[in-house]
Parts: C-alpha cells; sequence; structure tokens
C-alpha cells in the first residue's frame, strides 16, 4: 500500500505541474489482453500466462509536452486469491508517445516507448519486477473531448530475484477523456 500511496503522490505532482502549460491533459482506462511467454530455465520449457483484464488493466495519465509528445504515467492494481494463497500487484509505468498528426479531430496513430514496474506480493514473499517496451496505436475522436484508444504493445520484463524474465505482448482496448 505504501507503493501505491508514492506512486499516486508522484502522478498527483507531475499532474499539478502539467495543469499550469495550457495544453489538454488525456485521462484514461485501458482493458487488456496479454500473454506473458516467460524463459525457459536450463531447457525446461516454463508456464505462459494468459490475462484478459476487463473493465480496466490501468489508469493512465497523458500529459502534453508538445502537439505531438506526451509523457503518460501509469498505475493498475490487480488482487488474486485462490484456495487460500493470494498475490498482490502494484503496477506502474510511464511512456513517451510521439503523435503523427496534432489534428485531434481526425484518427491520430502514435508509437511510443517506456519502462514499467511491478511490485509483486505472493503470499510471504515479494518481489519487483523492472521491464521496458514498446507500443504502437490510433486515437480515434468519439467527441470533442473523448477518444477510442486502440493498442498494441511489447514489454520485456527484465529477470528479478524471483521472477524469471518475460516477452509480454498485449492489445488494449481504452477510453479517453480530455481536459481543455
Amino acid at each position: 500500500m505504501r507503493y501505491l500511496s508514492l506512486v499516486l503522490a508522484a502522478m498527483l505532482f507531475v499532474a499539478n505541474q502539467a495543469f499550469g502549460q495550457g495544453r489538454p491533459i488525456e485521462l484514461g482506462l485501458d482493458a487488456g489482453f496479454q500473454v506473458s511467454l516467460t524463459d525457459a530455465v536450463d531447457g525446461f520449457e516454463t508456464d505462459n500466462v494468459t490475462a484478459i483484464q476487463f473493465p480496466a488493466q490501468r489508469f493512465r495519465i497523458g500529459f502534453f509536452v508538445s502537439d505531438a509528445v506526451s509523457i503518460e504515467p501509469s498505475v493498475g492494481f490487480t488482487y488474486l486469491s485462490v484456495s487460500g494463497e493470494s498475490l498482490t500487484e502494484l503496477g506502474a509505468g510511464l511512456a513517451f508517445v510521439y503523435h503523427f498528426t496534432s489534428d485531434v479531430s481526425r484518427p491520430r496513430v502514435y508509437l511510443g516507448a517506456g519502462g514499467s514496474l511491478d511490485l509483486i506480493d505472493i503470499g510471504d514473499a515479494s518481489d519487483a519486477q523492472f521491464g521496458a517496451g514498446a507500443l504502437f496505436g490510433v486515437k480515434l475522436p468519439a467527441g470533442d473531448q473523448f477518444a477510442v484508444r486502440l493498442e498494441a504493445q511489447y514489454v520485456r520484463a527484465f529477470e528479478s530475484d524471483d521472477r524469471l524474465g518475460s516477452n509480454i505482448i498485449g492489445a488494449l482496448v481504452g477510453f479517453s477523456f480530455f481536459t481543455k
């Protein structure tokens, strides 16, 4: 819970700084489908994971530093309990996004890159896993201040003390609201 408080405080600080710049801020929720292909250990195959998170996998805030470039911190939370065992995961990310057009009344294709940090508690064990990745998508306008967002992403989650490295391929569908 302490990490969640720190992430939210950092996002609010960045939001406070961005409000003074006169550019719109993008607030969004994304549903996601991900396949995690875990690295093999000593030639033995390991379990891969498929996750569908609906209605929301993550919450994000996009701060436009220019008409074409935005910085997007994001946060997601997962809690699972199966047969008395629990898993809690807090994910935080930061992406730098380049939009190929600044015309918000038309579809906006974008590319991005960024990093992630997942804090995981499984039973009595805790671990932190870093990742880096790329994204490609399009924002489809759905009114003055709304857009539908379709995104494909790739993340390389690096090996940590307790978790193997993995390649994560995902597809997201989201909704964005833009402040004026």
